[in-house]
């Protein structure tokens, strides 16, 4: 029994049109910004190659607001122009958008504010100044609470105004 490589095993179970297909969409997503730009590549994400009846295929694209649906849809032939030349993707019938921001990574990310340093003198002065509460649970947690505060440069701002 000879062996076979592993690309004439996946072309038997899925065939060699899909597995085609397949290396095409893996190459136009490593490929994305190339093929739409910096600017649209952005704002949307290639989501899959479907193949149709008629052995062309459908781009899905998901984009992070109607607009962008809308911009490709006007980009569609220099689209499939730079699919061909960047990934090798003949036939590109369809190309359909489905509106997702958290999909097309249009969410910014949640970035912490920079956040400095407490001296020593600062945490014996809120210390100081939640010395009069009496349950030391809610005590240590205020304390705790102003610390905050004075790290993340809030407390500055309301002692500048007193």
């Amino acid at each position: 029994m000879a062996l076979r490589t592993m690309g004439s095993q996946f072309a038997e179970l899925l065939g060699s049109k899909r597995i085609t297909l397949l290396r095409g969409e893996a190459r136009l997503k490593q490929r994305w910004r190339e093929v739409v730009g910096p600017m649209v590549a952005a704002r949307t994400r290639p989501l899959e190659l479907e193949l149709l009846a008629d052995g062309s295929c459908c781009l899905w694209v998901a984009v992070d607001h109607p607009y962008m649906a809308q911009q490709l849809r006007l980009m569609r032939d220099a689209l499939r122009r730079a699919c061909l030349q960047q990934c090798g993707i003949r036939r590109i019938a369809k190309i359909r958008s489905r509106v997702d921001p958290n999909v097309a990574g249009c969410v910014p990310p949640i970035q912490e504010k920079a956040r400095r340093a407490v001296g020593w003198r600062e945490c014996r002065a809120a210390v100081a100044e939640m010395r009069a509460v009496r349950d030391r649970g809610l005590r240590h947690r205020m304390i705790h609470a102003r610390l905050r505060q004075i790290e993340n440069g809030f407390a500055e701002e309301n002692h500048a105004g007193q």
